[in-house]
């Protein structure tokens, strides 16, 4: 299912839109927007078709659908380069229903696509940094295929890179070095940088 993502031109926000009743559909110039919850639209034309459809025009606003990511799948590992080592470790929601997937960009590159509803994910990725400075890029995207399952902010989830070492074959994170929080209520994409110095 393709994913609309709305900016608006002039202030540069995303933007999203209080929903109505179900048999309704929203449209913002022309694209349906029906599944976007809790916005307000400035300097908008609203109408209603016969159908009970809302159609809203605002110019100032542009509507972009974005397909959806490609699967990525870097294993990472360990690094002799560094003394330390780091993890990528997710905190899924307790009811699975938060729905965004997170891209993780090391220098420039695009490394891995988590699925926050899936299970837990703790991930050595040493082998992604170097030693030194390393800009790190998340993306929390909202992924609707399906529908929608939460408007509630309550049902939270979060992903982090930190520093850790195993101790009986269990991870833990001694300094938390990214982290980027998401919940069921939004539907806004995240996008958080990050600068990490790898010993």
């Amino acid at each position: 299912m393709k994913q609309a993502v709305l900016s608006m031109s002039v202030f540069c926000a995303v933007v999203c839109f209080a929903g109505t009743a179900s048999a309704r559909s929203v449209y913002l110039n022309g694209f349906d927007i029906s599944d976007v919850r809790n916005q307000s639209f400035d300097k908008a034309k609203v109408t209603i078709d016969k159908d009970g459809n809302i159609r809203i025009d605002a110019p100032q606003y542009d509507v972009k659908v974005v397909p959806p990511s490609k699967t990525l799948s870097d294993p990472g590992g360990p690094n002799p380069a560094l003394r330390k080592k780091y993890y990528l470790a997710t905190q899924p929601s307790k009811r699975g229903k938060v729905q965004f997937d997170f891209v993780i960009k090391v220098n420039g590159k695009e490394r891995r696509l988590v699925k926050i509803d899936g299970p837990q994910l703790i991930l050595e990725i040493s082998a992604w940094l170097k030693k030194g400075r390393n800009d790190v890029v998340i993306t929390a995207k909202k992924n609707l295929e399906g529908g929608r399952k939460s408007y509630s902010a309550e049902d939270k989830a979060s992903l982090l890179v930190g520093v850790g070492h195993e101790d009986a074959k269990i991870v833990k994170i001694d300094a938390v070095e990214a982290d980027v929080k998401v919940d069921g209520g939004s539907v806004v994409d995240v996008e958080k940088r990050f600068v990490i110095m790898a010993e």
